[in-house]
Order: C-alpha cells, then sequence, then structure tokens
C-alpha cells in the first residue's frame, strides 16, 4: 500500500478519483479530503495490485466448449438485461512489436 496527496481543482480531482477507483487492481483503503473553495486537497490510501489487471473472459459457446479470452483493464456494461459488453486490451505475449503483411 501507498499513499497518494492530489491538490488541485475540485472538477478535475475528483474524476481522477472516481476513474482511479474503477481500475480493478486499484483499491482505495482510505481517503482524507479538505476544501478550500474550488480546491481540495486529497489524501488517498491505495492498495495495488497488478496481477488484478488481468481477467479472463470465458465465452461458452453452443457445443459446450469454453473458449478463454485474457484482457487487462476490463470493462464490462450490462445494455440489457442478460447483454453485456466487455472491453479491455488484448495481448499476444509471443507476437513482435513490428507490423508484419503477408
Amino acid at each position: 500500500m501507498f499513499v497518494m496527496h492530489l491538490r488541485g481543482e475540485k472538477d478535475r480531482v475528483l474524476p481522477f478519483v472516481g476513474e482511479l477507483q474503477q481500475k480493478p487492481h486499484v483499491t482505495v483503503v482510505d481517503a482524507e479530503m479538505e476544501k478550500e473553495g474550488e480546491m481540495v486537497q486529497l489524501s488517498l490510501t491505495v492498495d495495488h495490485q497488478p496481477r488484478k489487471r488481468v481477467q479472463v473472459i470465458r465465452l461458452h459457446t453452443e457445443s459446450g466448449a469454453v473458449v478463454p479470452i485474457p484482457l487487462m483493464d476490463v470493462m464490462q456494461v450490462e445494455w440489457e438485461k442478460g447483454k453485456h459488453l466487455f472491453c479491455g486490451w488484448s495481448y499476444d505475449i509471443f507476437g513482435t512489436s513490428r507490423n508484419r503483411r503477408g
């Protein structure tokens, strides 16, 4: 765990903290805030666990097979009852950084 100190305009600091709290690998354990007009000063105790950054989405086919898809920084939204959208970063540990065309 570590402590992070933030100071700035309330309209900029609070959305940043909200974004931070949405990350699956970051947990804000404690927060203390002081207000000075439109400025805020925030001290956050943060638990950072990078291993939680990767999640495996499992798709089940009609034939019963399971297709695992590892994704980083997954976000999930339920569009309608029973219909979900998953998004995240996919990666290939055996891939190269060069763009190759066949």
